[in-house]
């Protein structure tokens, strides 16, 4: 028969030793170095020079198959190919029509395509359908007579 200090003192070396084992697994790096270089996902652009103005992004979107696709994107609309914005539905809820009218195959072609919008207002940055439509910034207009 042990005695009970005996007991208390190999219970606590053992769970001396074991806490020292569980640190030393926390000194180990949980993942390994990073080896290749960093990737460029998202770019932006100001739509205008005020500060707090909303920006344009153009961001790297993984596709279903392991691919990955250039989206711009401002609030929750999208650029499309032919220059306009449209809604962007949940992931989803996008068919094949709307990523191939949505989605850039490279980074260039979507900055491209997001520098060539410019229907956005130079003193507020509401976008507007173009810039001849009057809307709340528009300073009033001298009446011709």
């Amino acid at each position: 028969m042990t005695r009970p200090l005996e007991d208390d003192y190999r219970s606590r070396v053992a769970y001396t030793r074991a806490l020292e084992a569980y640190c030393d697994t926390l000194a180990q790096p949980v993942q390994e170095p990073l080896t290749s270089s960093p990737t460029i996902s998202a770019y932006s652009i100001p739509v205008n020079d005020k500060p707090f103005a909303d920006e344009i992004l153009i961001q790297r979107a993984w596709q279903m198959d392991g691919t990955a696709l250039w989206a711009v994107r401002l609030d929750d609309n999208c650029l499309n190919k032919q220059g306009q914005w449209e809604w962007e539905p949940m992931p989803s809820s996008r068919d094949d029509e709307f990523l191939a009218r949505c989605r850039f195959d490279s980074a260039e072609a979507a900055i491209e395509a997001a520098l060539k919008e410019h229907n956005f207002c130079s003193r507020c940055g509401k976008r507007t359908a173009d810039l001849t439509v009057i809307h709340t910034c528009t300073p009033p207009q001298e009446k011709k007579t």
